[in-house]
C-alpha cells in the first residue's frame, strides 16, 4: 500500500528537554528522579544497530500514553509495547499544569456541554470523563503513589449576576446528567468556604481533587508502567518523523538516528508538542497560559486568608483564572490570560505574571501581605479547539494504523487517562467502549479516495477547525492554511471580551448586552451542525475587517 511521510515542518526548533527546562514548573522542584535513558545500538533487535521493532509504538509519555501503554500490556501480554518521550514523563502539560483532577470540566462545564453535543451524550461524555478520575484514585491508592493528592473539590466561581445565571445552568445540567455531587453554593457560602468578598455564588462540584501533576506523572511511570513486562520506556528523545503505510506498520525516526518499526500500529499522544508534526499541527491550536506560586504562608497568614475549605476555584471568565492552595500551603493561580505564538514553545510573557499577582491579592482582599514573595512563575502549552472536547481516533481509518488522542483543552488529568485506555481498547479490540459514542464517531472513507492512506480523519463529535478529511500528499482545502489566524482572530476576542469587560480589576460587574452576545456567538460556533458554516463565517469576517482596514489606511 501507499505510505505517507508524516515529518515535522521547518519552522522553529526541536523542543527537547533542555528548553522545557527553562520554565520549569513548581511541582517539578525538589523531586529527584532520572529519567531512563533513550535507545541505543545495543537494543536494535535486528542486528542493523539502528532499528527497535516492536507491536505497538507509543509515542508520548504524559498521562495519555502511559495510560494507553498501561492498558495495551496489562490485557495483552503478548504485545511488544514501546513508549518513547522526547525529553521525560511529566515534561510536557501532564506536569506543568494547575493540579486539578475533576472531571465537570469536559467541554468547558456542564452548561455548556449540554449546549454542544445535547443532554444525552453529556451524560455519556461525563460518564466516560468520571471513569478516568476513578482511574486515576484506584492507581494512587493501589500503588501508594505519593502525588500529593487532597480531596478539596472544586468550585466554579461568580462575580456578578450573569455568571450567578452560569451557575445555576450548570447546576441543572449537572442533575440532568444523573450525577449528584454537585451544589449551589451562595455568595455568603463562597465567603465561608474561600474567604473571598467579591463572589456572588459558586457551582460545587464535590467530586474533585487537587494533586501535584508532575509527581503523578513520575509515579505512574515508576510504579505502573515501567514494571510492566512487555513495555519498554525511552525518554530524552524525540519522533522526528513518522512514516506510515497501509500494509507494514509504522517507523518512527528519532533524533538520535534510531528507527522504531511498529507492526501493528503506532499511537501518538504528544499533544500540543505535535504543533510541527503535520498533519496534526492544523488540528489544534497552542495556547499559552502562565501560572504563579508563592512561597508557603504561615499559620499566622493562612488563619487571616480563612480560605477554609482548601477548595480549588475556577472563575466563569471566557479565559478563566484558576486558584487554589497546595499541599504545603502555597497559593497557586494561573490563566487569566493567555498567548499565542504559532510554532513556538514556552515563551515568558511578563505581564501577565504581573496580571496573576493582582489578581490573587483582589481575589483575597488585602488579606494577603503586599511583600508576600513569588516562588515560582512557569508557562504551559494547551491543545485548544473550539469546543473543549478533545480529539481521538485514527488517521488512516481503514487499517488503523496510527492512533492518536491529544487536545484536552487544559483539563486532561483526568480525561487524559480515559482516552488514552480507550485508544488502547479501540486499536485491540475494534469496537466502541461503551457510554462512549459521542466522543467517537468514525466517518467512512470517501469513495474518491485512492488509497487509505491519503485519507485523514477522526473520531470526534468535536470538528474543531482542523479539516476532518486531509492529508500529507493530497490537495488541503485552502481554508485550512487560516487555520493560524482564525486561532489567533478567536484568541483575541476572547482577551479583548475579557479585558473590555473586566479591565484587570477581575471584578467588575458592569456586565453589558454585548457581553452576553459574544457568549451565544462563542457557544454557537462551536456547535457541530454550524461548525463548517462557522468557519466560512470567520474567515469572511477577517477578509472583510483586513480590507476595510486596508481601504480605510489607503
Amino acid at each position: 500500500g501507499g505510505g505517507s511521510l508524516f515529518a515535522r515542518r521547518g519552522r522553529g526548533p526541536s523542543h527537547g528537554a533542555k528548553e522545557q527546562d527553562a520554565f520549569t514548573p513548581h511541582w517539578r522542584k525538589g523531586v529527584d528522579f532520572t529519567p531512563y535513558p533513550p535507545p541505543t545500538p545495543a537494543d536494535s533487535t535486528d542486528g542493523s544497530g539502528d532499528l527497535l521493532e516492536c507491536d505497538v509504538l507509543v509515542v508520548g509519555g504524559g498521562f495519555s500514553g502511559m495510560s494507553c501503554a498501561r492498558e495495551l500490556a496489562a490485557l495483552h501480554p503478548d504485545l511488544r509495547v514501546v513508549l518513547v518521550e522526547r525529553a521525560y514523563a511529566g515534561s510536557g502539560a501532564s506536569g506543568r499544569n494547575t493540579g486539578y483532577l475533576n472531571f465537570s470540566c469536559v467541554g468547558h462545564h456542564p452548561a455548556d456541554l449540554v449546549h454542544k453535543v445535547g443532554p444525552e451524550r453529556a451524560r455519556e461524555l461525563s460518564i466516560f470523563a468520571e471513569r478516568g478520575y476513578d482511574e486515576v484514585r484506584r492507581l494512587v491508592a493501589e500503588h501508594n503513589i505519593d502525588c500529593e493528592l487532597e480531596e478539596t473539590g472544586l468550585a466554579y466561581t461568580a462575580v456578578d449576576a450573569y455568571q450567578d445565571r452560569e451557575v445555576q445552568r450548570m447546576a441543572a445540567a449537572w442533575c440532568a446528567m444523573g450525577h449528584t455531587g454537585g451544589r449551589v453554593w451562595s455568595g455568603k457560602d463562597c465567603q465561608g468556604q474561600i474567604g473571598s468578598p467579591h463572589f456572588t455564588s459558586a457551582f460545587y462540584d464535590s467530586k474533585a481533587s487537587c494533586i501535584n501533576p508532575f509527581k503523578l506523572a513520575r509515579g505512574l511511570l515508576d510504579r505502573v508502567v515501567v514494571p510492566l513486562a512487555n513495555v519498554r520506556v525511552y525518554e530524552g528523545t524525540a519522533v522526528t518523523a513518522l512514516k506510515v503505510t497501509t500494509k507494514n506498520g509504522t517507523t518512527a525516526v528519532l533524533e538520535n538516528g534510531m528507527r522504531i518499526h511498529a507492526r501493528a500500529a503506532a499511537v501518538n499522544t504528544m499533544n500540543v508538542y505535535n504543533h510541527d508534526l503535520a498533519p496534526y499541527s492544523r488540528s489544534f491550536c497552542p495556547f499559552h497560559v502562565y501560572s504563579i506560586v508563592t512561597q508557603p504562608l504561615s499559620d499566622e497568614q493562612l488563619a487571616r486568608l480563612s480560605y477554609r475549605s482548601r477548595v480549588g476555584c475556577y472563575t466563569l471568565h471566557d479565559i478563566l483564572y484558576a486558584f487554589r492552595l497546595t499541599k504545603d500551603n502555597r497559593l497557586v493561580y494561573a490563566t487569566g490570560d493567555a498567548t499565542y505564538h504559532g510554532n513556538r514553545m514556552h515563551v515568558p510573557e511578563s505581564h501577565i505574571y504581573e496580571r496573576l499577582e493582582k489578581a490573587m491579592h483582589a481575589v483575597h482582599d488585602g488579606r494577603l501581605p503586599v511583600d508576600l514573595k513569588i516562588a515560582s512563575r512557569w508557562e504551559g502549552v494547551i491543545g485548544l479547539n473550539f469546543d473543549d472536547i478533545p480529539i481521538m481516533g485514527s488517521l488512516l481509518p481503514r487499517d488503523r494504523s496510527l492512533y492518536h488522542a491529544y487536545a484536552y483543552c487544559g483539563h486532561g488529568v483526568c480525561l487524559s487517562q480515559a482516552c488514552g485506555r480507550l485508544v488502547a481498547t479501540q486499536f485491540y479490540h475494534d469496537h466502541l467502549h461503551p457510554g462512549t459514542g459521542p466522543l467517537l464517531r468514525l466517518p467512512s472513507p470517501p469513495p474518491s479516495a485512492r488509497d487509505p492512506g491519503e485519507v485523514v480523519a477522526t473520531w470526534q463529535v468535536s470538528p474543531s477547525l482542523a479539516c476532518a478529511r486531509s492529508s500529507a500528499d493530497i490537495p488541503v482545502p485552502p481554508w485550512v492554511w487560516a487555520r493560524c489566524a482564525i486561532d489567533s482572530t478567536y484568541l483575541q476576542l476572547l482577551r479583548q471580551r475579557n479585558d473590555w469587560f473586566d479591565s484587570l480589576s477581575l471584578f467588575r460587574r458592569d456586565r453589558t448586552f454585548v457581553s452576553r452576545v459574544f457568549a451565544q456567538i462563542g457557544l454557537f460556533f462551536t456547535r457541530p451542525d454550524v461548525m463548517t458554516y462557522s468557519t466560512i463565517v470567520i474567515i469572511a469576517f477577517v477578509v472583510y475587517f483586513m480590507a476595510s482596514l486596508y481601504l480605510t489606511l489607503w
